[in-house]
């Protein structure tokens, strides 16, 4: 179009350049010819434009027989020989690209279009700055909106008519081909949307190192132009997808299918397309918060729950202790008073006279009888009742039983059946041993062939003392105590949750704790261990009952209480639901992480095309 002189402005004291125009002849201070009128009013528009991103146009004059237009002289290269200089990543191309873009939307703000928009109409100085230069072609147009304002104001269509009529030839082909929109090859009407095209065309030979049609002729060209046939990218292409798009929209056949302005396609260009990863990221790693911050109170309250739970087992299990102690010395205390009361004095001084030869056997059993009555009386019976719960009973020398208030009409079973019975005759004389005392079922045939409770099957667990009175060393008689082992254990206060079962040397038990939880318990022996049952978490823990002021081992207590606190008491699988969402949230924030870490590399690192 013309040569560039480098030049001094001596008056501001700065370098310009100077571009006298081939074609425009002036003469004097006026231009002659119709192209040197229309070179200075086309100037005189781009000076308008003041952008870092646009070459500033100072002066435009008739200079002898030509026309100048003194702007700033950039030093560095065009755009096509700064992509050349060397392999560029995505982001030094979309960076640059992305300036020489706000360079025409400034143009297009003042309403200048600039119709030939291409690699080597775009200066890259040293300092790494755009600029978009030679609006030789460009003209005067208007934005879409604009345009609808004035068509809205009466006499606006004359008015636009003439506009467009001084400034440009209908049906007239200006443009370098290659970059030219569908609608310059076919001499239509341009806009804004114009220079998006040539834009993207520019775009997509900077990312692809190919332009986007092909074509060896510029007829050829604007045949696949105007059929729209882009080029598919090159094989091996590291071009993100979404940016292909984008750069496929401004290249539509139909304005109306491109970006509705060139700030609308440079706000996509400049999107941070690792933005949609870090959002991910960011919620990933705040649910990620939460859910910890949720794991972690029901941790704290899970511990609170086992802590309180541990302090319960031991407080129960001093309870139980003290309570099964307490029965006992009443148990002692009852023995000790019935030795006094006339009738347990017969008891002990009857004896079979057919043993020593001074009677018959019959005569011994009728006295058995009549001891059997004295003690079923309405006195010692009311007297047994209101002592203590559960069951008395008396035993003479040989172990026949001759009362139990389980069944007062019963009598002359073998109480020593019973493994406390016997050992109480082994070990005479009032003072307690460690055979006193024991645990076994209702049903046991060992406690039906005693008839302590009466001959008939009972539920449930019994805690059997015995006492034995001896006279001269013998074992004359035997005192014994019955007490249903939830009654034993109702003796315990229980805190919220807590349950206690007493479990027999046989493995029956007495309670309410789950089986499950129950064979936990029993395997815990003074620890403690975590069981489930029907999706609810228990602690239980176990010690043994021993015998009285003995160490043998005549039972054992299991005690269990729910930790379904906090999560679990939400639902059965709340911990492990929650903790596998805080490994899938976990999982989240690192892989979109390391995936938006990756992708701002391709975009830094990635040499397209």
């Amino acid at each position: 179009m013309g040569i560039v002189y480098a030049a001094e402005d001596p008056e501001l004291g700065r370098q310009v350049a100077i571009k006298l125009l081939h074609g425009a002849h002036g003469s004097g201070a006026a231009p002659t010819t119709s192209a040197a009128r229309r070179i200075m009013r086309e100037a005189r528009l781009a000076a308008r434009v003041s952008h870092p991103n646009v070459v500033s146009i100072y002066e435009v004059g008739p200079f002898g027989e030509q026309v100048f237009i003194a702007m700033e002289l950039v030093k560095g290269r065009s755009l096509s020989h700064w992509l050349a200089a060397r392999p560029r990543s995505l982001k030094e191309i979309l960076d640059v690209m992305v300036a020489a873009g706000r360079g025409l939307d400034a143009a297009h703000a003042v309403g200048l279009v600039h119709r030939d928009f291409k690699p080597d109409n775009v200066l890259v100085g040293d300092d790494g700055r755009a600029r978009v230069s030679d609006f030789g072609l460009a003209r005067r147009g208007r934005l879409a909106g604009e345009r609808r304002a004035r068509r809205a104001r009466p006499g606006a269509r004359r008015r636009e008519a003439t506009s467009a009529g001084d400034r440009s030839v209908p049906g007239r082909v200006v443009g370098t081909p290659a970059y030219m929109a569908p609608e310059q090859h076919a001499g239509g009407h341009t806009d804004s949307r114009t220079d998006q095209f040539g834009f993207c065309v520019a775009l997509y030979e900077a990312l692809h190192r190919q332009r986007p049609f092909t074509g060896d002729t510029p007829a050829e060209v604007a045949a696949e132009v105007l059929a729209g046939r882009l080029r598919p990218p090159p094989a091996g292409s590291r071009v993100p997808t979404s940016l292909h798009r984008i750069v496929e929209r401004g290249l539509s056949v139909r304005p109306g299918d491109r970006f509705a302005s060139m700030g609308e396609l440079l706000d996509a260009l400049g999107r941070d397309r690792t933005r949609p990863l870090r959002a991910w990221a960011y919620a990933s790693l705040v649910a990620l918060a939460v859910v910890m911050t949720g794991l972690g109170a029901d941790w704290i309250a899970r511990e609170r729950t086992l802590a309180v739970t541990r302090s319960s087992f031991a407080s129960a299990q001093g309870q139980l202790g003290r309570s099964l102690g307490l029965r006992y010395d009443a148990f002692t205390a009852l023995s000790d008073l019935s030795y006094v009361v006339p009738i347990i004095r017969e008891v002990t001084g009857n004896l079979d006279q057919s043993d020593f030869g001074l009677g018959d056997p019959d005569e011994d059993q009728r006295r058995l009888a009549e001891v059997h009555e004295n003690l079923r009386s309405a006195d010692w019976l009311t007297w047994a009742r209101e002592s203590q719960r559960g069951v008395i009973a008396v035993a003479d020398y040989k172990g026949r039983l001759l009362f139990t208030s389980a069944a007062p009409e019963r009598w002359g079973g073998d109480a020593r059946r019973l493994g406390v019975v016997a050992e109480a005759y082994q070990s005479p004389g009032g003072a307690a041993s460690a055979g006193h005392a024991m645990v076994v079922r209702g049903d046991d045939p060992r406690m039906i062939e005693s008839g302590l409770l009466g001959g008939t099957p009972r539920q449930g667990l019994h805690v059997v003392f015995a006492r034995a009175t001896a006279l001269g060393g013998a074992p004359r008689a035997v005192f014994i105590q019955t007490i249903e082992g939830r009654r034993l254990l109702a003796d315990v206060s229980l805190g919220e949750g807590m349950q206690l079962a007493l479990v027999a040397p046989g493995g029956a038990a007495e309670g309410d704790i789950p089986p499950s939880v129950l064979e936990a318990g029993r395997r815990a022996r003074g620890t403690t261990e975590e069981a489930r049952d029907r999706g609810r978490s228990w602690l239980a823990s176990s010690y043994p009952l021993r015998a009285l002021r003995g160490e043998r081992e005549i039972a054992t207590i299991v005690l269990a209480r729910s930790i379904d606190a906090g999560l679990a008491g939400l639902f059965p699988a709340a911990r492990v639901v929650l903790g596998l969402l805080a490994l899938v949230l976990l999982a989240s924030t690192l892989g979109a992480s390391l995936w938006a870490r990756s992708a701002r590399l391709r975009l830094t690192s990635a040499r397209p095309g």
